[in-house]
């Protein structure tokens, strides 16, 4: 297929005119007819505007007819010859294309004329074509065009369709049995098989009661009257062995409630407390900007009978002391117990002879795989006494954690943290 001839970069109108272009409209240049034309005065010769520039860039610029030195200043716009150039006509340059008219329209023919020669528009294909013929080569003819599976909507691109439908899950098939079923979509041949097909070797229903038998699905009624018998006979085992599983099921269940009721007594008196901070990120930003530099949980038991204890929490660290706290602030989150006044504390031993541990829980979802922060507060090492109010005091751990590694792993997680308390 033919390629229209374009016009050089620099020079004139390379176009098929109607009748000869008079020879002083010709660039003295690119001879060709001119484009944008400029005479030069006093020799009166005419050449492209864009040939002109190009005399320019040598050395010594010069007319190409006479030799004559160039200057700007006797260069003018011919605006008379370039209006009589625009008025000649001029043939369209696309292959089998008849359109003629005058040169000032052919660029707009041009880019609309429907034998212009243009790539196809599916991504992957090289095919030139002229604009009249693209549209019936990108509907039906191209082997990059996008197409729809007729079978389950989904789109590609023609030349894969024979690779899409060996896996499309609507693609009709036959039954695998050979049973005479066909049309059935891919992805349902396994309902068919397992649960319709004829040919499909199935168990007796009393398999689980120890008949072995195994036919084709078409055989069942015939298999199950055919052992009325044998099924009764396996049947009543069965009822035996069910009635001496009843009873060790029971033996079980009660050993099992005994064990829970154990349990629970263990819990009621070890139970951890388990503190949820959500909205963390808003907590934590109130400590940055001291509004708020501390927060407390809510009062707890970790045994039955035994000392109040409170959580108290800086998440951006610090302490009473003033020194150690301006070395740990905006580093660390500090985390301490607090014994306060109970219900119990008269009946207790002072000061507080427990060991706690504190533990930030790493919430990554498989618990085998959590790393948890935990540290143990040994209150023997402590001189407390017995306590008459609550006190903004406490005992624990300044360093706690470092704010970096708060923000690896799960410790925050969903803007929540978990501080759980146990005894040690």
């Amino acid at each position: 297929m033919a390629v229209p001839t374009k016009g050089p970069e620099l020079g004139g109108y390379d176009y098929d005119f109607i009748i000869s272009v008079p020879e002083d409209w010709i660039c003295l240049v690119c001879h060709l007819a001119m484009k944008d034309p400029v005479q030069i005065v006093g020799c009166g010769h005419r050449l492209c505007n864009i040939c002109m520039e190009s005399l320019f860039r040598r050395p010594s610029p010069s007319c190409p007819a006479d030799r004559q030195p160039l200057s700007r200043d006797k260069i003018f716009p011919d605006a008379a010859c370039h209006r009589k150039i625009l008025d000649l006509s001029v043939k369209c340059s696309y292959f089998r294309c008849s359109w003629a008219g005058e040169l000032r329209d052919v660029e707009k023919h041009q880019s609309s004329c429907s034998f212009k020669v243009v790539n196809c528009p599916n991504v992957g294909c090289k095919e030139k074509l002229t604009k009249q013929e693209l549209t019936i080569h990108v509907t039906f003819e191209c082997s990059w065009r996008i197409i729809k599976c007729e079978y389950c909507t989904t789109s590609f691109v023609q030349n894969q369709k024979q690779i899409h439908l060996a896996t499309c899950t609507k693609f009709p098939v036959q039954c695998t049995n050979k049973c005479g079923v066909r049309d059935i979509p891919r992805e349902m041949l396994g309902n068919h098989t397992r649960y319709d097909c004829p040919k499909t070797l199935v168990q007796c229903e009393y398999n689980s009661l120890g008949c072995d038998a195994v036919f084709p699905r078409s055989s069942t009624t015939f298999h199950s009257k055919s052992q009325v018998e044998h099924h009764l006979t396996l049947a009543l085992r069965g009822l035996e062995s069910t009635q001496h599983q009843v009873r060790a099921l029971a033996n079980l269940v009660k050993e099992q409630s005994q064990q829970i009721k154990r349990l629970e007594q263990m819990t009621e008196k070890y139970a951890p407390y388990v503190w949820k901070i959500t909205g963390f990120q808003a907590v934590y930003d109130r400590a940055v900007t001291e509004e708020q530099e501390t927060i407390l949980s809510e009062p707890f038991y970790l045994f039955k009978n035994g000392y109040k204890l409170r959580i108290k929490m800086m998440p951006n660290g610090g302490c009473a002391d003033p020194k150690v706290h301006k070395d740990f602030k905006g580093k660390y989150l500090s985390v301490y117990i607090k014994v306060i006044p109970g219900e119990y504390d008269s009946i207790l031993s002072w000061p507080v002879t427990e060991k706690i541990r504190i533990t930030m829980i790493d919430q990554v979802t498989c618990q085998s795989d959590r790393v948890n922060v935990s540290k143990v507060v040994d209150f023997q090492k402590t001189n407390w006494t017995r306590l008459v109010r609550e006190e903004d005091v406490g005992y624990g751990f300044v360093d706690f954690v470092h704010q970096n590694v708060l923000q690896t792993r799960s410790y925050l997680k969903n803007d929540k943290i978990f501080i759980m308390v146990s005894k040690s």
